[in-house]
Formats: structure tokens, sequence, C-alpha cells
């Protein structure tokens, strides 16, 4: 976003992304600890965890100088 002039609609974007994601994220684990209980409420909260770190890990360009 440097020298784009949409520093503020970025921010503003990621941070109603974020906003989702939190309510979303607290609906589906109480429907599965409702559903399956807190065991699998915990391996599944952790594989999602799990599978956005594999994808960022993989995903993000390196920014340090060679």
């Amino acid at each position: 976003m440097r020298g784009t002039g949409r520093y503020n609609l970025a921010l503003g974007a990621i941070a109603t992304m974020a906003g989702i994601g939190a309510s979303l994220s607290g609906l589906a684990a109480g429907l599965i600890v409702d559903h399956f209980g807190y065991d699998t409420t915990f391996l599944v909260l952790a594989a999602v965890a799990a599978t956005a770190l594999t994808v960022f890990a993989l995903g993000m360009p390196e920014t340090a100088a060679r």
C-alpha cells in the first residue's frame, strides 16, 4: 500500500475481516462443542490453525535482504 494513498482502506478491510473471523470462530466452536464435545472442538480448531500456519508459511514471500 506504500505510495498509493489507500492505507486506511486496506487497514479497514483487514480489520473487518478479522472481526468477521473472530465472530464466526466463536460461533463454529460453540456449535461443534454442542454436537461433539470439547475434545473434538480442540482438535478441529487446532487443525484450522495448523492449516492457516502452513498456508502462511508457504505463501508469504521472504522480505529479508539477500
